[in-house]
């Protein structure tokens, strides 16, 4: 598959990826703005504390917010202060991932995605 095969596989897929992005926040705004607030102290903290001077400096230190904000926000998903909720494809009520595996292995296997 080509670059251009990529793209334009990627900009299919687009408007697909903002709606689940859209569901999410809308689903779970007080962890999306807890989410959001995070990554932003920990961005100015960074760049406050480095001062990057060059581009490079400057892209090393948004890799490093990158990958302390993702830590950040699996640690607290493990310790159960942020808990997401997605919705169940068979009632479209909204459960946490641990209810959704528990709902799928009582059904005897994963759930299908709906169709759409």
């Amino acid at each position: 598959m080509s670059t251009f095969e990529h793209l334009e596989a990627a900009r299919r897929r687009a408007p697909a990826i903002a709606g689940a992005v859209v569901g999410v926040i809308a689903d779970n705004p007080a962890q999306c703005a807890l989410v959001v607030s995070g990554a932003y102290v920990v961005t100015r903290g960074l760049g406050r504390l480095v001062r990057p001077s060059t581009v490079a400096g400057a892209v090393m230190t948004a890799c490093v917010s990158q990958a302390v904000c993702w830590w950040l926000v699996g640690e607290a998903q493990r310790r159960g202060v942020l808990v997401f909720r997605v919705r169940d494809p068979a009632t479209g009520a909204l459960v946490t991932l641990a209810e959704l595996a528990e709902l799928a292995a009582a059904s005897g296997g994963c759930c299908a995605d709906p169709p759409g």
